[in-house]
């Protein structure tokens, strides 16, 4: 078995898992209550994408595909142990992340970062200071995903 085969078998674990840990209260279904509703979380959307990425050998960092990896693996085995409750998340989280990551990959720092602290304090209630809002822009920008403590 070659690494790039090795890897697909450990993406294939993790998009088990995902899908294992999806939050019950989306009620995939149930078509009548998904209004609103995103049909499929970040975490699934991006484990397709590695793995769509990796079967075209488009994968421009492989270490950095691992790390992505590793990171939702590691979250999502705290789902299914119970040390994390995904029905106290928010959709709102997601779509904010999804809408960053675009905003930052067409380089549109301080937009993001401008619709960042917007949306937390619209919609969370939360007041983010404009450091603190560039640092999440700038982890977003380095792969990283929007902290579901914010």
């Amino acid at each position: 078995m070659n690494n790039k085969d090795l890897v697909l078998e450990r993406l294939d674990s993790l998009r088990e898992l995902v899908s294992q840990t999806q939050p019950e209260h989306m009620m995939y279904d149930d078509h009548d209550k998904m209004d609103g509703r995103a049909l499929f979380q970040s975490d699934m959307i991006q484990v397709e994408e590695m793995i769509e990425n990796l079967q075209r050998d488009e994968v421009v960092s492989m270490s950095e595909l691992m790390r992505r990896a590793n990171s939702i693996w590691m979250f999502r085995n705290k789902v299914k142990n119970g040390e994390i409750d995904l029905t106290h998340f928010s959709e709102q989280h997601s779509l904010m992340n999804a809408e960053m990551k675009i905003m930052v990959k067409k380089g549109r720092k301080i937009e993001a970062i401008k619709f960042y602290r917007r949306m937390m304090k619209d919609i969370f209630n939360k007041e983010k200071s404009l450091k603190e809002s560039k640092e999440m822009v700038d982890h977003i920008a380095n792969g990283g995903e929007l902290k579901w403590e914010d």
